[in-house]
């Protein structure tokens, strides 16, 4: 059955139980004033356990949350985008996105970190984390000793953990942006994406990529999908919707011009394309992030 957990201030979150999963051992925090008025602070965070079947829908999200996978197969929506995570990806629920998590697997397990605060946004722009959904094999062995130790005073909140649990989930995020950037991707690939940040704004196609790196679309297409889980068009596209979004909200440029800015000729084609990839028009998503 499908259920409504949440309506308010324009967001909404459903979803549908399967017997008593999911079960959420989270713990909240007690703060005075809030963690959203805090420059950074955790809002509650904790381990899930999920079974196939589980899902939750967010509607212009009111939360930014961190999810590792530690056991499993999630599949993910955001941005318009599909992807499945498994045991050590990273799954990033973007405050005013739309998204969807569904369970693939009868026993499947994550941890969870909930985040707030007034410079929440900066740090995910600054840390390159805003446009993210993904981010593969993180390196549990640093990640998850921070999850534990933030867990750990969200549970006995001593006096004055306020100030260490911020700055846990600040080291939290710094690390995942440390993970982001030191990923090493095979040199094909490596040429490849150079080219696409290069020319994104001209026009690309996969046969024409592949022949720039000397290999085969085949070849090109198998190292797109199983290092970035998506194909080189996706890539070309994602590429051009983030420079939209950034666009878009630092400057008062007409829609027009700023599809003309990211490759595309006709402006209604790429508020189509912008809409199918971020849920909502560029106007909506340029009023929409003003807020935060």
């Amino acid at each position: 059955m499908i259920k409504i957990f949440s309506a308010a201030e324009g967001s909404r979150l459903f979803g549908e139980n399967i017997g008593k999963y999911p079960l959420h051992h989270f713990t909240y925090a007690a703060l005075d004033p809030p963690a959203g008025e805090w420059a950074l602070q955790a809002v509650f965070g904790g381990d899930d356990e999920n079974t196939a079947g589980c899902w939750r829908e967010r509607e212009n999200s009111e939360i930014f949350s961190l999810e590792l996978v530690t056991s499993g197969t999630f599949a993910v929506t955001q941005f318009g985008r599909r992807e499945e995570c498994g045991p050590g990806d990273l799954f990033l629920i973007q405050p005013g996105a739309d998204s969807r998590m569904e369970c693939l697997t009868p026993r499947t397990l994550k941890r969870t970190v909930c985040m707030a605060g007034t410079a929440l946004i900066p740090l995910l722009t600054a840390f390159g984390l805003r446009d993210t959904t993904v981010l593969r094999r993180v390196k549990r062995e640093t990640v998850e000793p921070l999850f534990d130790r933030l867990f750990e005073l969200l549970r006995r909140q001593p006096e004055r953990w306020e100030f260490e649990s911020s700055a846990l989930c600040y080291r939290i995020l710094l690390e995942l942006s440390s993970n982001r950037r030191e990923r090493r991707l095979p040199p094909l690939l490596a040429r490849a994406l150079r080219h696409i940040e290069q020319h994104y704004a001209q026009p690309l196609t996969a046969a024409g990529l592949a022949a720039h790196c000397g290999v085969s679309t085949t070849t090109l297409f198998r190292l797109f999908r199983e290092h970035l889980g998506r194909s080189p068009i996706d890539t070309v596209i994602r590429l051009r919707m983030k420079h939209a979004r950034t666009l878009l909200l630092e400057n008062r440029l007409p829609v027009k011009q700023i599809a003309e800015q990211v490759g595309y000729a006709n402006a209604l084609y790429f508020s189509s394309e912008f809409r199918r990839n971020c849920g909502m028009s560029p106007r909506e998503f340029r009023r929409k992030q003003q807020c935060y």
